[in-house]
Order: C-alpha cells, then sequence, then structure tokens
C-alpha cells in the first residue's frame, strides 16, 4: 500500500485506507442510538402532558383510560421494585444516574398526574 500523502492508484486501495473522519476501535454507534432513543422517548413524553392531553367524554370510555393508566402505574411500579431490589456492584452507577429508572420515573410521574386528574374530574362530573 502507497504511504498516506499519495494518492491512490485504484478505487480498492481507498476503501482499504482508513480515513481520518471515521475512528477505529470506537463504539460511536450504540452510543448515538441511545441518546437518539432517550431524546425520542423524552419528546414523546413531552408531547402527552396532562393539560394537553384530549379527555374523553364518554363515561365507559373515560372509566377505560383509568382502568389502562391505573394497570401501567402498577406495571411501572413492579418494574422498578424489581431493579432496585436487584444486587447491584459496589462499583456500579447510582440508581439516579440510570436512563431506565428515570424514564420510568417520569413515566410514573405523568401517568399518576394524568389518573389523578381524570378522577377528580370525574367525580366533580358525579357529583354535578
Amino acid at each position: 500500500m502507497p504511504p498516506p500523502h499519495f494518492a491512490p492508484r485504484h478505487a480498492s486501495e481507498c476503501a482499504r485506507r482508513p480515513h481520518a473522519s471515521t475512528p477505529t476501535g470506537t463504539s460511536a454507534g450504540p452510543a448515538l442510538a441511545f441518546a437518539l432513543a432517550t431524546l425520542l422517548i423524552v419528546s414523546a413524553g413531552c408531547s402527552l402532558t396532562p393539560s394537553e392531553s384530549p379527555e374523553p367524554t364518554d363515561a365507559t370510555a373515560r372509566q377505560a383510560l383509568i382502568e389502562r393508566l391505573e394497570a401501567e402505574v402498577a406495571a411501572d411500579r413492579e418494574t422498578l421494585a424489581t431493579i432496585v431490589t436487584q444486587p447491584r456492584d459496589v462499583d456500579a452507577n447510582p440508581l439516579h444516574d440510570d436512563p431506565e429508572i428515570r424514564a420510568i420515573a417520569d413515566r410514573l410521574t405523568m401517568a399518576t398526574r394524568r389518573l389523578d386528574a381524570l378522577r377528580e374530574s370525574t367525580e366533580a362530573g358525579a357529583a354535578e
């Protein structure tokens, strides 16, 4: 192979030659994928805030939504309990740095707020 300062004679030489913009031995792909996934999850979660979410007006649909939210909250709480009770290595990152736990906590917070708002509006509607 010719020294790097010479132009390649054939296209096959280009393919074999490392490019300055392509780091070798790094794992930037998974890190980028994780960052994109986190961004999508956060942006999707932010777009579903309780004040912006349309609430069903039909009592049956409202009750179905309440039941679905209760099931989601219960599942997230169970997942958190499972994660928190697992033995951890002393050198492991603290739980508050775990992105999965943060995502679950954010979902729990939003679902609980929405559930509370639905219950309050249902009780207010029943009292009228």
